[in-house]
């Protein structure tokens, strides 16, 4: 996790956020089309790895929400 001070600018579904620090980084939902390359690992995350922890996407997500959450304190 890295924590970035900037503005959130909205871009479609998704975000751009231009940094203080004079990078730029666009959040997007993942399309497998459009990155066919990393489709491999995210269908590798959600059905060999998620599963056999016994986690869905959003108990997935709520767990690293509270893990940065406790970080950040």
């Amino acid at each position: 996790m890295r924590c970035r001070e900037g503005v959130f600018v909205a871009a479609g579904d998704g975000f751009t956020m231009s940094t203080t620090d004079g990078r730029e980084m666009t959040v997007v939902p993942f399309d497998p089309r459009a990155y066919p390359d990393v489709g491999s690992s995210i269908t590798w995350f959600e059905f060999e790895w998620l599963r056999s922890e016994g986690r869905t996407w959003l108990e997935e997500r709520e767990r690293v929400r509270e893990r940065i959450r406790r970080e950040l304190e």
